[in-house]
């Protein structure tokens, strides 16, 4: 969340705070799909090891698309063992808005039913 997830106080009384302020640009993730290969061809040299499945937690609206290109990658990469969970982290509770629970929602069903 380092610099990516915006400061809910304004203003900020916290000295080296990791969250973003304003005009401060946001950090964007660095991810692509050739992580999660990576990740699944080390899993599966891995002699006598199983992968039962990852959960990855999306806990705010900026990061559903990640989210949704991670499980997509899973299907190809770990055979559809990677899942996710959708919400709002209490700590941005504020962002939890109609708008953000249709959206959240959506992320849900274009998951499919795992």
């Amino acid at each position: 969340f380092y610099k990516r997830t915006p400061c809910r106080y304004k203003p900020c009384y916290i000295q080296g705070c990791a969250y973003a302020h304003e005009n401060e640009e946001r950090r964007q993730h660095g991810i692509d799909s050739g992580d999660l290969e990576e990740l699944a061809t080390a899993i599966k040299e891995l002699q006598g090891a199983s992968f039962g499945g990852c959960v990855h937690s999306c806990c705010d609206v900026d990061t559903i698309s990640d989210a949704l290109s991670i499980v997509d990658w899973g299907c190809t990469a770990l055979d559809g063992k990677i899942y996710a969970a959708f919400g709002i982290h209490p700590t941005t509770f504020e962002m939890c808005t109609p708008e953000a629970l249709s959206l959240l929602e959506a992320a849900v069903d274009k998951c499919g039913p795992k």
